[in-house]
This record gives C-alpha cells, sequence and structure tokens, in this order.
C-alpha cells in the first residue's frame, strides 16, 4: 500500500550505514535497521530510513526518515511483509504478525528529472505474540449470551532479545486496547460486537482475531437446549484442611449428578497470602486460616474449606540465579527479579551490588541505563549467602544524568507479597524496601521526602521500612513540601 508524505528535514542522531549510489540498502544496527541511499548528478542529495530492529505483533512502529541534500516535497512510502501502513498515518505502521517487515521511502532530487528519484529500504524483525482464552465457561443454554475474555502472552523465544521486557510493555499497552473481533463457524451461535448469543443447540467454534493483524485463536462453544441442561443439585468439599507453610493440596469438589452440564467454577479466598490457588491445588505461603469456597460459574451453589496453615519451619535457600546478559540502551529501564530454588524459600531478600558505578542507577529491582558500557549486576541472599550475576551491556551515545526537577507524581507498586489491597502488612523487626516509579522517569528519586506518622511502628528512609513494635502508621512521600503518595503499614 502507497502513502504520501510532506517531507520534513529532520535532524536526528541516526547510525548510517555504508552508501550505495542509487542502490536499495537494509541494513541492521545497535539502534535499529537503517537503510540509506544516495543519488548522482544534478542536486545530487541523500534518503536515509530507520526503522526499530525489534517489534512485538500487534505493536506499531514509526519509520524515522532524514536527508542530507536538497529534495522536492513528497516521500512515498510503501510496504511489505508483516508491516502494514495504518490509515491516515504514512509513517506509522502495525505489525500484522511475526516475521519481518520492510518500508520502503522515495524521493526525487530537487531540480532533477523524475528518473533520478532515490529509493530506500529498511527492515525490523518482528516477535510473535499470542493471545489467549481466559473464559472458563464454554457451555451455553440457548438463548444465553458470553462476552469472552482474553489475555496476550509473549514466546519465550523472545526472552533473548534485547530490552525485551520494554518492547513487549509496549505491545501489550496496545494490545489491551483493542477489541478482538469475532467470527464463527457454524449455526448455534451469533455473533454482536464481542458477544457470543446461544442460538440453537450444536458446536460452534469461535475465532479471535487482533484487528489488523494475524494473531487470533479459537475456541468452541457448546450449545444445549434449556431442557438439555443438568444442573448441579449437590455440591460439596471437604470442610477442612491443615498444610505446613510450604506445603501443596488438592481439595477436588464432588458434585452431583455426575452427568451436570454447569459443574465449572472457581476459587476464592477469603484472606490473601496465606495460601495461593492453581486450578485445584492449594499452596501454603504463610501461617494462619483462611477459608476456600468453590463457586459454580453459574453462582448457583458453592461449598467452603477453612485452611489452616502452620509454621513448617523455614524453608532454607539453595540457589539463586539471573540471566546471564541483558542489553538495554542508554535511558532505558530493566527490571531484575531472582529466581529462586526453591521457589517458596523462606527467606527471598538480598543485597545488590554493582562491580561498577556510574553505567546504571538502580532502584530497588529496576536498572535505568546511565551510559555505554559494561556493568556486572550481582545478587547476594540473605540466607545461605548463595550469588548470582547479570551482565547488562549499555549500549548509546547520550549520557543521562538524573536530574531533580519537577516530579509530579510517585506510583507505589503494591503487587508485591505483603500487601493487602491498600495496605502493607510487616512482622516486627522485619524490613521491605518499596517499589516505586517517578514522573518524570529520569528524576533523581533521592530527592524525595519520606515520613512516618508513628516512627515507634515503622521507620522509613529513602523508601526503605524497619517494622519497629505492633501498629499501625501512615507513611508520606513528598516533593518540595507537596504530598505525592501515602499508604498505610500494619506492624504485628
Amino acid at each position: 500500500m502507497t502513502r504520501k508524505h510532506i517531507f520534513t528535514l529532520c535532524l536526528s542522531i541516526l547510525l548510517l550505514v555504508a552508501v550505495l549510489p542509487t542502490a536499495l540498502l537494509a541494513a541492521g544496527e545497535a539502534l535499529g535497521f537503517t537503510g540509506t541511499a544516495e543519488g548522482s548528478g544534478c542536486g545530487a542529495g541523500s534518503l536515509s530510513l530507520t526503522l526499530p530492529e525489534y517489534v512485538f505483533a500487534g505493536d506499531t512502529i514509526s519509520a524515522v526518515i532524514s536527508n542530507t541534500g536538497e529534495l522536492e516535497g513528497e516521500v512515498t512510502f510503501t510496504s511489505a511483509g508483516s508491516l502494514s501502513p495504518l490509515p491516515d498515518y504514512s509513517m506509522i505502521f502495525l505489525a500484522t504478525g511475526a516475521g519481518s517487515g520492510t518500508v520502503t521511502a522515495g524521493g526525487t532530487v530537487k531540480g532533477c528529472a523524475k528518473s533520478e528519484a532515490l529509493s530506500v529500504a529498511a527492515s525490523t524483525t518482528i516477535l510473535e505474540t499470542v493471545i489467549q482464552l481466559e473464559t472458563t465457561v464454554t457451555t451455553l443454554k440457548v438463548g444465553e449470551s458470553l462476552k469472552p475474555v482474553f489475555s496476550y502472552s509473549r514466546t519465550p523465544e523472545s526472552d533473548s532479545i534485547p530490552n525485551v521486557d520494554t518492547l513487549w510493555a509496549s505491545a501489550l499497552q496496545k494490545l489491551v486496547t483493542y477489541e478482538p473481533v469475532l467470527t464463527v463457524t457454524g449455526t448455534s451461535v451469533s455473533v454482536s460486537g464481542s458477544s457470543l448469543a446461544a442460538l440453537e443447540p450444536g458446536v460452534s467454534v469461535i475465532t479471535a482475531t487482533v484487528p489488523g493483524t494475524d494473531i487470533s485463536t479459537s475456541f468452541s462453544v457448546n450449545v444445549v437446549e434449556t431442557s438439555d441442561a443438568v444442573p448441579v443439585t449437590t455440591l460439596a468439599v471437604q470442610s477442612s484442611a491443615s498444610m505446613k507453610v510450604g506445603d501443596t493440596l488438592t481439595i477436588t469438589p464432588v458434585y452431583a449428578p455426575a452427568n451436570a452440564t454447569n459443574a465449572a467454577g472457581t476459587w476464592t479466598l477469603s484472606k490473601q497470602n496465606i495460601v495461593s490457588v492453581s486450578g485445584n491445588t492449594f499452596t501454603a505461603l504463610s501461617a494462619g486460616k483462611v477459608t476456600a469456597t468453590y463457586i459454580l460459574a453459574d453462582s448457583t451453589k458453592s461449598a467452603s474449606c477453612v485452611i489452616t496453615v502452620v509454621a513448617g519451619g523455614p524453608i532454607a535457600v539453595s540457589g539463586v540465579s539471573l540471566p546471564n546478559e541483558k542489553h538495554i540502551k542508554v535511558g532505558d529501564t530493566l527490571t531484575l527479579t531472582p529466581s529462586f530454588v526453591p521457589s517458596n524459600a523462606s527467606n527471598q531478600n538480598g543485597t545488590w551490588l554493582l562491580s561498577a558505578e556510574g553505567i546504571v542507577s538502580r532502584y530497588g529491582n529496576d536498572f535505568t541505563g546511565l551510559k555505554a558500557g559494561t556493568v556486572n549486576v550481582i545478587f547476594q541472599t540473605e540466607d545461605g549467602s548463595k550469588v548470582a550475576t547479570c551482565k547488562i551491556v549499555v549500549s548509546g551515545t547520550t549520557q543521562i544524568t538524573p536530574s531533580v526537577t519537577g516530579i509530579t507524581a510517585v506510583r507505589i507498586d503494591k503487587s508485591d507479597i505483603g500487601w493487602i489491597g491498600e495496605e502493607l502488612s510487616l512482622k516486627v523487626d522485619s524490613t521491605y524496601d518499596v517499589s516505586f516509579s517517578v514522573t518524570p522517569a529520569d528524576a533523581d528519586r533521592s530527592a524525595l521526602s519520606w515520613a512516618s506518622t508513628a516512627p515507634e511502628v515503622a521507620t522509613v528512609y529513602n523508601g526503605s521500612l524497619t517494622a519497629m513494635g505492633p501498629g499501625t502508621t501512615k507513611i508520606t512521600v513528598s516533593f518540595n513540601g507537596k504530598e505525592l503518595a501515602s499508604f498505610d503499614v500494619t506492624v504485628e
């Protein structure tokens, strides 16, 4: 598809590849794939076109073009492979599927005949994106409706790609805004927008596709007559169970009659962080008591089991690991999460060390590239002093100097273990490093002021909490006297 764009001179820092006279060239550089073409004769000029080196299917990329000579007013773009231009955006392209995509730009040397036009191409590698069905209910009665829920993931093969976490975050941000297009094979189900309606008994295959891409998944929906539906009349689970921290337990719901058509359901927990559940398998996380309730998908029946977890003694750390090597650019941020062996080890705290200063900065598990270079990041466990090392290679030519000017927002990460809703729960004498981000991202976070309303309960310094004694306190985060965030801490 051909698009035209009024050409504007761009002064960009581009890595140029070898020049070929009036030729078509595509090459891979550290900052992306760059193509350069140079004209000859009257009014000779040049074109330089750059695309990102990698992109996930479903994400969009921008072509960056500049010239070092005088060109006439129009530049023409065409794309091929798995790149498709967005309507009304001549230099923005949608990655439609895994593989390779190419963009070609053409321009005419000012003052010369049309035969003197230059053309240049650049390519990008498109990584695979997977769409998955999250909805568990796939049997409907005639007259019922269903809105399927989907999620997205990347393939493990992409883990070795430089800066893959940042690339995936960009793709996911766009993917979750798309409403997958549903198509149906069969007559038992009809599609209206993002919902399904059961029309008649039978099986239909539903295909969900991300608009404009080949990212899709298929699933079957079984439609039964209202009179054919066999309801669950009795549902039961064991009334109680005891576990030790680190143990696993399977609780299987029992229902009757055996041919019931609505037996599917899910588990809910009265408290978090005592046990986790996957399918019908529970893993004991910490001492306490929790009620696990199995609820049928149609909410007609439920059954509960009270699970008591007791301390089983600390589970020692036998090992820890990090990725061997990661590549980022100056200004990019990489999150490293140590993997403990066993995964349910009791003490998963540790200390970060850097082999050199000034190449990356660290806040919690986040590392931001400051200048080009190589640094070894070392994590040493508190339990057993096990060590893991990751080599971070930072590329780029611009050195980042953190600024304290205008910190406008602080966001606290409350997804970690220990958070119950908006409140953090700690044990006396324990410590906790708050994970947080700031706006702008390159601001010097040490300029923030942290305060505790009850230091006898918990103290705080630069985001590091120490639980002093039982009680509740409020932690506030401020910049230049303005409070930007706060949360409650309960110490037991």
